[in-house]
């Protein structure tokens, strides 16, 4: 049996993870709930903090797509990380727009924009990218870290503390 190929590849620079949609289409169920375990297990990982979703290469999008959006935005705030998504085509810009998406996430320009706000200083230093996975497998999703964190202690806001 031949392994699937994932349409994404996971980059990594400094203390900021890349998702890049590698796909035109991101439509069909088997595609997106790829797509949404591999992001699945990104926000469960306790060293993603910072992500940027790239959906550069991506011309359409499932309302299932839209919803993984919004499931890993909000899984990323429950753990006091950041989201943005970047570089996104006229059209998908305007399904956001329409679903209000545009409001509820984080929309920069492109990638560099993306980075350079969750990382003010690494982006005036360069720093580098390494490449976490090209092509991933159904069954390299496996081997993604799952471990579970607490999100850390936060006062509750107006307390003084």
């Amino acid at each position: 049996m031949t392994a699937t190929p994932v349409p994404f590849e996971i980059l990594q620079q400094n203390d900021i993870t890349i998702f890049e949609l590698k796909t035109a289409k991101l439509s069909d169920m088997q595609t997106i709930k790829l797509v949404g375990d591999a992001l699945g297990k990104l926000v469960e990982n306790p060293e993603c903090q910072k992500l940027v979703i790239d959906l550069g290469k991506v011309q359409s999008m499932g309302s299932a797509a839209l919803s993984q959006l919004v499931v890993v935005n909000r899984r990323m705030r429950e753990k006091y990380g950041q989201v943005r998504v970047c570089s996104l085509q006229p059209a998908i810009a305007e399904v956001f727009r329409i679903t209000h998406l545009n409001r509820a996430l984080v929309i920069d320009e492109t990638r560099g924009v993306s980075i350079a706000s969750l990382s003010p200083a690494g982006a005036a230093q360069g720093g580098q990218t390494v490449v976490i996975s090209e092509t991933m497998t159904l069954g390299s999703l496996e081997s993604l870290p799952t471990e579970e964190v607490a999100p850390p202690h936060r006062p509750p806001r107006g307390t003084g503390d």
